[in-house]
């Protein structure tokens, strides 16, 4: 699958992960549907309009959920 959205928004994950701002193993075609979706969502099929705040809190927790790796180490993970 894929497609225009995943070209397009794509490179925006990746740089995000390169940054260091998002895990460096995160599907960024996976990440694209989980941030849009609730957006289409609301907008096509519930018929209802959203604002900034909504699209804050749809990215909030898109974050909360995928957790930038800990700085410090290669790959992010804390080795004792």
């Amino acid at each position: 699958m894929g497609g225009h959205r995943t070209r397009r928004c794509g490179p925006y994950v990746r740089r995000a992960q390169e940054d260091g701002e998002l895990p460096p193993d995160l599907d960024a075609e996976l990440a694209i549907d989980q941030l849009a979706g609730p957006l289409m969502f609301r907008r096509l099929l519930a018929e209802r309009t959203f604002g900034a705040e909504y699209v804050h809190t749809v990215a909030d927790a898109f974050l909360a959920a995928n957790p930038p790796p800990r700085r410090g180490t290669a790959n992010g993970s804390k080795n004792g």
